[in-house]
């Protein structure tokens, strides 16, 4: 191997590595974006089902606010949720 192409294979491993360290800090800067947005929603999701105001989600809100969604996919009422029923409530989600 000849001075060229031990500079050329010097500068590919180099430039591989640096790819390499540049994606992983994306990674890294993409996880704490996307934890501090889960923490952010957490905290908005506890605010919604908190109907008592401690700050907390009880077994009780918990329960009573999935009992409402529920009861809003279940258009006929009859206590079970159908594949159209399921259907119809994602479309709803999809069009806002």
């Amino acid at each position: 191997m000849n001075a060229l192409q031990k500079l050329l294979s010097i500068t590919i491993v180099s430039m591989a590595a640096t790819t390499a360290f540049a994606q992983q800090e994306a990674i890294e800067d993409y996880n704490q974006v996307y934890t501090n947005q889960m923490l952010s929603q957490h905290e908005d999701v506890i605010g919604l089902l908190d109907k008592d105001g401690d700050g907390m989600c009880s077994s009780q809100e918990f329960m009573s606010a999935h009992r409402s969604i529920f009861d809003s996919i279940d258009a006929n009422s009859d206590g079970l949720l159908s594949e159209e029923e399921m259907g119809q409530f994602q479309a709803n989600m999809k069009n806002g």
